[in-house]
């Protein structure tokens, strides 16, 4: 007997040091059906901030968060009134004003008859969670933020680069014009003069004329309309040949190649297709040759070459360009795709030039790198874009 009620002791002391644990960490609370609190446990009294006694005969209003909507109480108090259990997360505030957040289940509780007396709710604190959450959250809306800006920053760039070749484009125009327009001087004054002389032309002989100054007129407008066509923001990917799109930037440079004697060939596979935006990767094929151009006048270079290579690795088009321009300086290799670094002599490069056309062959989920090679003695640059 003796044995029995001291295990009993024992027990009963262990339940109260349990209990006693439980008081001090569990944030709970008891409510009549009014809602007026008639029990606090000191986990709660400790993280509101308020005495047992401030929050017996009050209501839980007294912690409510300004910014906790009107539609949450009112889905709580439904729920709980029905008899049902509710379960949510809430925003309180503390007595000092500062605020914490729990993870609440509330319960109702009742009599023999199963009536409704009151309310038991159960709490844990999440604050830290919340403000994790909190943070992700504003970190994701920055990367979007940060992802646009960049966006928009490349798109600046890429048309401060065309902007930036336009002066040239513009003299490679008026060269190109300049020819068609002393032909079509030519024709016109020579057909005045047969006509004055003769008082009239052979209509044989004026047709020819009238032929040769509209082939000329063409081919004004078809060197305007490759310039119209390079210069349109051209958003739409599609798929083209990579020996097309070489041939296509070779044809709005030619002016510079020509007078730059610069020899410039197409090798390998010449069917190979990617899935780009035109205009885009047109512009990196200029921008390679008149990088090359300009090192080509720096080193004072005779024999210019420019070899544009197609070849297939698997699944992958690899674009090998390479030249014999004298190559990189090895400090430079590292940095050569950065934004505003140049080896060019100042006023001669912006080095926006490599950093743009890097962004555009990554668009395309293709890679670049950048070498010196060697070939026949010949030093010079090359770049192998694997696509």
């Amino acid at each position: 007997m003796n044995n029995n009620f001291k295990s009993n002791i024992e027990s009963l002391g262990k339940s109260e040091a349990l209990l006693s644990i439980l008081d001090e960490y569990v944030i709970f609370s008891k409510t009549n059906k009014y809602g007026k609190i008639t029990f606090a446990s000191a986990g709660f009294c400790k993280i509101s901030g308020y005495r047992e006694e401030e929050l017996i005969g009050n209501s839980h209003n007294l912690l409510r968060s300004e910014d906790t909507p009107d539609e949450l109480f009112l889905d709580l108090w439904m729920t709980i009134r029905s008899g049902q259990k509710w379960h949510g997360e809430i925003k309180n505030k503390k007595k000092d004003g500062s605020y914490y957040w729990v993870d609440a289940t509330i319960m109702c509780e009742k009599n023999e008859e199963g009536e409704i007396i009151g309310y038991n709710a159960l709490r844990y604190e999440i604050t830290n969670r919340k403000k994790l959450q909190e943070l992700n959250s504003t970190l994701q809306v920055r990367i979007k933020n940060e992802v646009e800006q960049n966006r928009i920053k490349d798109q600046h760039l890429m048309q401060q680069t065309k902007a930036a070749q336009m002066g040239e484009m513009m003299d490679a125009v008026a060269h190109q014009w300049k020819q068609p327009l002393t032909v079509i001087s030519i024709l016109a004054q020579t057909l005045n003069t047969k006509v004055s002389m003769k008082g009239n032309a052979e209509p044989e002989y004026v047709k020819k004329k009238t032929d040769d100054i509209q082939m000329q007129i063409h081919h004004m407008l078809d060197t305007i309309d490759t310039f119209r066509k390079f210069f349109r923001l051209n958003e739409t990917f599609e798929h083209f040949k990579v020996s097309e799109l070489i041939e296509s930037g070779i044809e709005i440079v030619k002016n510079q190649i020509s007078s730059n004697k610069l020899d410039i060939k197409i090798e390998g596979n010449d069917e190979a297709k990617i899935y780009c935006i035109k205009s885009e990767f047109i512009h990196t094929i200029i921008n390679f040759i008149i990088n090359s151009k300009d090192a080509f006048e720096e080193n004072k270079i005779e024999n210019k070459k420019i070899v544009f290579n197609i070849s297939n690795k698997g699944k992958k088009i690899v674009l090998k360009i390479y030249d014999n321009a004298g190559g990189i300086p090895e400090y430079a290799l590292r940095n050569i795709f950065d934004a505003n670094f140049t080896t060019k002599r100042e006023g001669k490069g912006t080095g926006i030039g490599l950093y743009m056309t890097k962004q555009i062959f990554e668009k395309i989920g293709a890679q670049i790198e950048a070498s010196n090679i060697e070939i026949n003695g010949e030093q010079g640059a090359c770049f192998i874009i694997t696509i």
